[in-house]
């Protein structure tokens, strides 16, 4: 059992991983990049990956989103890991709408 109280940073593990279908995923970027390129010209690049959050006690995913840009990428992190510092785990969970 997860005790609510406990600092969020002690019970979740955080995580940036690759899209769990990298082929076919590839085959969309490299067409989605194509046809940018053509209409839009330079535009931001899809997502990097998604972030992952983990229960420490039994590595049960309880949140996975995306990770956009490297730039939002970068500040998404940096708040995902403030938030893990200073909130407990209930109010972490509270926040990001998921249940303990």
């Amino acid at each position: 059992m997860t005790d609510p109280s406990a600092p969020a940073h002690d019970v979740f593990a955080l995580s940036l991983e690759r899209h769990e279908h990298q082929g076919l995923r590839k085959l969309r970027l490299l067409a989605w990049s194509a046809l940018a390129l053509v209409s839009l010209g330079a535009v931001d690049t899809p997502s990097v990956g998604e972030f992952v959050l983990r229960r420490r006690s039994d590595g049960a995913e309880v949140l996975r989103m995306d990770a956009e840009s490297q730039e939002e990428t970068s500040i998404l992190q940096h708040e995902l890991e403030s938030q893990l510092r200073t909130l407990t785990a209930f109010a972490f969970a509270e926040r990001w709408s998921f249940a303990l």
